[in-house]
């Protein structure tokens, strides 16, 4: 016979244990101003439905839904409700953070019938709630009216927004939509009480953050007030008081200590998508980082909003206590956790009209180019200053900028200037091709459906970017003068119609008409060029009828480099013709602050470039150069021809024009199917092996050895040719 259990032994507490509940559902969003229940049918419940106001059934999905106002009654009727129905009920509701959202959204007006009981606490109530927000004439008496007058209405708005949210938000504008000049606004907003300031940025923009400062902020900072860190050395006792320092994520990783140490009041981080990995070392320096900001402020054009776990580091940033369970709490809500052999899958989405209202309501402002399209200028211009640690071998050019100037006092032909100006224009190629390289890959990881177009001169230039991409998997297009014209349309439509295709390689010169691309809003100059009327017509390679989009175009600025004296020639050619009432365009509304240099040198030079533009002779030099010739060989072609690619063999010539033709069949191939590839016909590349270089190269020739074997071409033994060229020549590097 079993002994009873008394009531103070286990067996008596599992027969008082509740019963499971019959049906377990949930609420949720799925609008910001409608919500519903998911849970199965219980006639009690259907009657507790039937007491809410704005209830509405949908026999399809056989789901009860509601609008968003009757949140609150929908749930005190629920707390109401008999005992019985509670017992066989479990619901989940919405997260208290939705709910405050939706109760602050629709609680009526209440009526003050008794006033405070003084104005200071009144006040001091009111503070507590929400700062005030400034109207344009204010916020212009703090930031200066220069900044502030040159606001667009929609970034007023972005700045405002900031404000409201007491300096801690995010702008997830799309790019070119100005999220940089609206940080500057909010980071001189609060200048006066929330510095010294950290900026975290790619390393490529470092310095185009520091220009954009000095710029904007007028007289409030000066040159040595802005701290660029290159490396940690640069951490001194003396830094301490610098008013803003910019640091790149890779540098951010090494010295979180020693920033987190500075308790910088203000922090700004660029391109905030680099923090999306919560196990990164660069997402756990930035939390220590920001620990103790009072104003914090991320900038993302891309802020991955199909997958929420990328945007928990940057959510957690700005409300620390907005999810107390941690990543945990944030995953289960809204990342659609699947269970696998090796742990927790977080990398779904669920709940996405929830996460969209709580973080457009509390955290960020995004706005899309469609949506303010009115109010952007159809072209928008910006100068990017390069990182000068990108730069390589910066000081070879001293010594070539300085023969430049010593030949305005020497008895030298115009053959000969030509010559210096040409290889210190194709010197600076050489320095800038790293830090071009950089630039790109930024924008490359800022997003990843964008298409851009990126111009370059020098055809070495565009070797080094091919490469670099292609070492990337990046597919690309590719159009210079040695681009057969069958193949230049076949890739302009791979680049306007498969969505994979995100970069066009384009030569200034060769690719500069006759190619739409408007598939792209965002073009990019890496080399810079002394005849505007040249770069205006690059840039309409996406500025034309089809495209939907404003477009912004940017021009890589390398300082100490011939760029210093190319962008303030373009600037005043276009000046002049804008006076005249030739063009319309202007540079000078481009975002950029003017280069620091001598008046004198940079006068001598820019002058120099300035002839070449004004002779035909020089036009005609300044094709040569884009396949690299050296200043003495671009020399010496007017007079022995002994150096102009016109004057090598021309089995050696085909051979290279039948590699070129190669590579892009295997392209077209990629983009359309193996047919493609017969877009160039054998028989057509026999005429433009020797014809492509010499329209492109243009270079004069009195070789009677040349003529001949340009009469020639017509009796070239084909399958001799091609039976001569190595296997290793017909190795492209083209990757899918």
């Amino acid at each position: 016979m079993q002994p009873q259990r008394g009531r103070g032994q286990p067996g008596h507490q599992c027969q008082q244990k509740q019963p499971t509940p019959k049906l377990e559902g949930k609420v949720v969003l799925l609008n910001e101003n409608q919500f519903e229940v998911k849970i199965g049918y219980h006639m009690g419940l259907l009657q507790l439905f039937k007491s809410v106001p704005s209830r509405n059934y949908d026999p399809a999905t056989r789901r009860w839904s509601f609008h968003a106002r009757d949140y609150d009654t929908f749930m005190r009727l629920l707390r109401d409700a008999d005992p019985s129905l509670k017992r066989e009920l479990k619901i989940e509701p919405l997260p208290p953070v939705i709910a405050s959202i939706l109760a602050r959204r629709y609680r009526p007006a209440q009526p003050q019938h008794n006033p405070p009981q003084s104005s200071a606490s009144a006040a001091q109530q009111s503070k507590a709630q929400s700062p005030a927000i400034p109207d344009l004439a204010q916020l212009g008496s703090v930031i200066g009216s220069d900044l502030a007058n040159s606001l667009l209405p929609f970034q007023v708005r972005g700045v405002q927004f900031v404000i409201s949210k007491f300096g801690r938000a995010l702008i997830g504008d799309d790019m070119g939509l100005g999220k940089t000049v609206q940080a500057i606004a909010v980071a001189l907003y609060y200048r006066a009480n929330d510095w010294p300031a950290l900026i975290v940025a790619p390393s490529s923009v470092r310095y185009a953050w520091r220009s954009q400062m000095l710029r904007w902020a007028g007289q409030a900072l000066l040159e040595e007030d802005i701290l660029v860190l290159d490396n940690s050395k640069a951490l001194t006792s003396q830094s301490c008081h610098v008013p803003i320092t910019i640091v790149s994520y890779d540098l951010l990783s090494r010295c979180a200590d020693q920033l987190a140490s500075r308790s910088y009041s203000t922090i700004i981080f660029d391109e905030s998508h680099f923090l999306k990995n919560p196990k990164a070392a660069r997402s756990k320096a930035a939390v220590r980082v920001t620990k103790n900001a009072r104003r914090l402020l991320l900038l993302s054009g891309t802020p991955a909003l199909s997958r929420p776990a990328e945007l928990y580091t940057q959510m957690s940033m700005i409300r620390p206590r907005l999810f107390p369970g941690g990543f945990h709490e944030f995953g289960q809500r809204y990342c659609d956790p699947k269970q696998r052999a090796w742990g927790t899958d977080y990398s779904g989405s669920s709940n996405m009209p929830e996460l969209q209202l709580l973080l457009e309501d509390s955290l960020m402002i995004r706005r899309l180019k469609s949506d303010v399209l009115d109010q952007l200028p159809a072209k928008r211009r910006q100068m990017v200053v390069l990182d000068p640690t990108s730069l390589k071998r910066r000081e070879s050019l001293s010594g070539l900028a300085k023969n430049v100037e010593q030949s305005a006092n020497e008895n030298r032909s115009a053959a000969e200037k030509r010559g210096l100006l040409l290889e210190y224009f194709h010197g600076t190629a050489r320095v800038k091709v790293s830090a071009v390289k950089q630039y790109i890959l930024d924008l490359l990881e800022a997003s990843e459906t964008r298409k851009f177009l990126v111009f370059a001169h020098h055809s070495e230039f565009l070797d080094e970017l091919d490469s670099m991409l292609a070492d990337k998997s990046v597919d690309r297009i590719r159009i210079d003068g040695r681009t057969q014209p069958e193949a230049r349309h076949a890739f302009a439509e791979a680049f306007q119609t498969r969505a994979n295709v995100r970069v066009a390689l384009l030569s200034i010169t060769a690719a500069g008409t006759g190619v739409n691309l408007t598939a792209a809003s965002l073009v990019v100059f890496g080399e810079l060029f002394w005849n505007p009327g040249i770069l205006l017509q690059a840039e309409d390679r996406a500025y034309r009828i089809g495209q939907q989009n404003s477009v912004c175009v940017h021009y890589l600025v390398a300082q100490g480099t011939a760029d210093d004296h190319l962008w303030p020639l373009v600037q005043r050619k276009l000046a002049v013709l804008g006076s005249a009432g030739l063009n319309r365009e202007t540079f000078r509304d481009a975002e950029t602050a003017y280069l620091h240099l001598s008046a004198d040198k940079q006068a001598c030079i820019t002058d120099f470039y300035q002839a070449m533009v004004d002779e035909d002779e020089a036009n005609k030099a300044l094709f040569e150069s884009e396949n690299g010739v050296p200043h003495q060989a671009a020399a010496d072609a007017e007079t022995e021809g002994d150096h102009s690619e016109q004057q090598e063999p021309l089995a050696k010539r085909y051979k290279r024009t039948e590699i070129k033709k190669r590579k892009e069949q295997l392209q077209l191939a990629h983009f359309f199917g193996p047919s493609a590839a017969s877009v160039a016909s054998p028989a057509a590349s026999a005429s433009a092996a020797a014809g492509s270089s010499s329209s492109r190269l243009n270079v004069a020739s009195n070789s009677a050895k040349a003529q001949q074997q340009t009469q020639n071409d017509d009796e070239v033994d084909v399958e001799a040719l091609l039976a001569g060229i190595p296997d290793e020549e017909w190795d492209f590097d083209w990757k899918g």
